[in-house]
């Protein structure tokens, strides 16, 4: 299952980023777009859903972990992604994300979108109505000391599944169509 995600998703190695605080912002100006196929080809193998009272209990950015009731997820500084969403999306879902009119004025501050022209941010705010930035785990262990693993009560981390956990977003807005959820960078 993680080659077929690795293949419709990947975004290159050799990733450089800067920490800008709860985000990253990468050096370089990928852009990936889901393939469709690749949700159809996925499965809900961890029963991902079931793990309502999973509860965030701490956030600790000395030692990059989130502590859960189900235990340690250990943040990736080095990844993060970011997806844009049509009006029509914000209100299917409910969401409730930076909007994009506000998220131009700035863009072009950050690295991760000083490669990016007038005409991009003309067109991400006439599209979309919002930018969602999805954060990652590169491990998951029961135990703070304990050993670590990329297979989670919620999934493996670098699944579709996981990351719309991971982030509190619906698993079913990433099976919507291109025209109204565009991934602008998707990395692993």
């Amino acid at each position: 299952m993680r080659k077929v995600i690795k293949s419709a998703l990947d975004c290159g190695d050799g990733v450089s980023a800067d920490k800008n605080g709860n985000r990253t912002h990468y050096h370089d100006q990928r852009s990936c777009h889901l393939d469709a196929s690749t949700f159809e080809a996925q499965r809900l193998d961890y029963g991902v859903g079931l793990m309502n009272e999973d509860k965030l209990i701490e956030y600790n950015v000395d030692e990059d972990y989130f502590r859960y009731s189900s235990g340690y997820y250990w943040e990736d500084c080095e990844a993060s992604s970011a997806i844009f969403v049509t009006q029509k999306m914000v209100d299917k879902y409910k969401l409730e994300h930076d909007r994009t009119d506000e998220w131009s004025m700035d863009a072009h501050k950050y690295a991760d979108w000083q490669a990016k022209n007038a005409e991009f941010f003309s067109e991400m705010e006439s599209k979309y109505a919002q930018i969602i930035y999805l954060d990652h785990v590169i491990d998951y262990s029961k135990a703070k000391d304990g050993g670590r693993t990329t297979d989670t009560p919620h999934g493996d981390v670098k699944s579709l599944e996981f990351v719309a956990w991971f982030n509190s977003i619906p698993f079913e807005l990433l099976k919507e169509s291109k025209d109204d959820v565009s991934v602008e960078r998707w990395c692993e």
